[in-house]
């Protein structure tokens, strides 16, 4: 195929990901939206994912393989970006994929009301199993913010096309020193420019999160993870008082992630943000098993937060 400029550039990471990743180029390639160039970040994979991708980009010019050490997702998406020459920039998960009609719902979107950032809405399971979840609308950029700090959007990068000049004019990239979270730091880095957002309501990525590389490390180096990552996203707001609300939500959902790594033991969550105690029964955004939990870990009362801890996953 002839190679246009490209319109989108769309940057697929990868690491070891030789199970789905055809599966997840096919659904990129099968787009009736033509003018976007793929650029496959292989990571250091030690499986034959780097042959499929060069098997790939001898059948179609639009493709770009760049091969690196392995240095994690932030440090293969912000190669990814450096490497962009579309209008528009998306990632795409390698063990994700998407509806053939997506590329060209969004860039139509952002075409016609001139937008920066055009989200969409995804689908979330596996094989045939998946669920939609709707993001719905917000009032403004304010109220977008508002929303990804209480969890009510999603905060990763899969499911928006935003514009590449705003990662580069702004030079905003994934934090790399962190491993979690480093989408929801990437979006609210771009929405605090006050760029212009639009909102699609369909649905258009698969994300298929029960085959998504299961971490080996301890629960202690994930507590620590979920609140460095807490922490660099708060300094965002560093003498800004407008989201002082929904900080102290985001704060308490750390905590709550971090009681249920901790298998409730009231030392790790007593010392994460205790500044938020007054509120924890209050944040209805944290189901109340696991505030009541939570309040009573912090009391010491162990074997009562283990018993609602224990009720509490039993029904997710």
């Amino acid at each position: 195929m002839s190679m246009e400029k490209p319109q989108i550039s769309v940057i697929v990471t990868i690491f070891n990901s030789e199970k789905y990743l055809r599966r997840c180029i096919d659904s990129i390639l099968s787009q009736t939206f033509k003018k976007f160039e793929l650029i496959l970040v292989n990571d250091g994979s030690t499986d034959s994912s780097e042959g499929i991708c060069n098997v790939y980009s001898k059948e179609d010019n639009r493709i770009k393989v760049i091969n690196k050490e392995n240095g994690g997702v932030s440090s293969s998406r912000n190669t990814g970006i450096c490497n962009a020459t579309g209008l528009y920039s998306i990632f795409v998960d390698s063990d994700d994929y998407i509806d053939v009609n997506m590329l060209q719902r969004l860039y139509d979107e952002a075409i016609i009301m001139n937008s920066e950032m055009v989200i969409c809405d995804y689908w979330i399971g596996n094989d045939d199993n998946f669920k939609r979840i709707n993001q719905g609308g917000f009032k403004n950029n304010n109220d977008f913010i508002s929303k990804l700090l209480t969890g009510e959007l999603h905060g990763s990068v899969c499911n928006k096309l935003i514009s590449t000049s705003l990662y580069k004019d702004n030079a905003i990239k994934f934090p790399e020193d962190l491993s979690i979270k480093e989408d929801l730091f990437v979006c609210i880095s771009l929405l605090l420019k006050n760029i212009k957002v639009n909102y699609l309501n369909e649905a258009y990525y698969y994300y298929c999160n029960n085959i998504k590389s299961l971490t080996n490390e301890s629960g202690n180096n994930q507590m620590i993870k979920q609140y460095e990552s807490s922490l660099a996203i708060i300094s965002l707001f560093k003498n800004n008082s407008i989201f002082k609300n929904q900080i102290n939500s985001f704060k308490l959902r750390t905590r709550m992630n971090i009681f249920v790594l901790s298998n409730n033991k009231g030392l790790e969550i007593r010392d994460v943000f205790p500044e938020t105690n007054k509120y924890l029964l209050k944040e209805n955004k944290i189901p109340l098993l696991l505030r009541i939990g939570m309040k009573s870990a912090i009391s010491g009362k162990g074997l009562i937060a283990n018993l609602l801890l224990q009720l509490r996953l039993k029904c997710i």
